[in-house]
């Protein structure tokens, strides 16, 4: 089931990307469903997303399911906000290695089989056991630059078990 790549063609580009995804064989890590809260984890990191009201939301493992092979994320993360469009969240969930974590969510973003138009906001979050200071990791800083000019993606750090409020 993870080795799919291509997308079905009939309504894919205005059909929402869970449904899109779901059409294509994925199966969804947390079904579609109203939530003010999800969690993910890997390991020893868990990644726990809150939501100031209650939204519709559903989750997908990436890493070895949507994308087999490559740098790709660990979970992407579907919000419905509004009626017709969604937030996505792209997760990479690690002990300490940030600069890979970097490559595995910009890789994500670039991904065809995770792009889709009802999507109109977007976030990555790194979440992590541990994380060096900013002034010991330019890259981070340069990453959080680039990813919100080139992809209109917030990049943010969360430690593991912290809850995240993105909305």
């Amino acid at each position: 089931m993870g080795k799919k790549t291509s997308m079905p063609t009939s309504s894919s580009a205005t059909s929402p990307l869970h449904e899109n995804l779901i059409a294509a064989g994925f199966v969804p890590s947390h079904s579609l469903a109203d939530r003010d809260q999800l969690s993910v984890k890997e390991v020893r990191t868990i990644y726990i997303m809150r939501l100031s009201r209650r939204c519709s939301t559903i989750a997908f493992q990436v890493d070895g399911r949507i994308i087999s092979s490559g740098n790709k994320c660990d979970y992407i993360i579907l919000i419905n906000d509004r009626a017709t469009t969604w937030t996505e969240i792209l997760t990479e969930l690690k002990g300490t290695d940030v600069d890979h974590a970097i490559t595995q969510l910009e890789e994500s973003l670039k991904a065809a089989i995770l792009d889709n138009p009802t999507i109109t906001t977007k976030k990555a979050r790194i979440v992590a056991q541990s994380f060096p200071s900013n002034k010991s990791n330019p890259n981070l800083a340069k990453a959080k630059r680039r990813f919100l000019s080139t992809y209109g993606c917030e990049l943010k750090t969360v430690k593991s078990g912290q809850p995240d409020t993105v909305l």
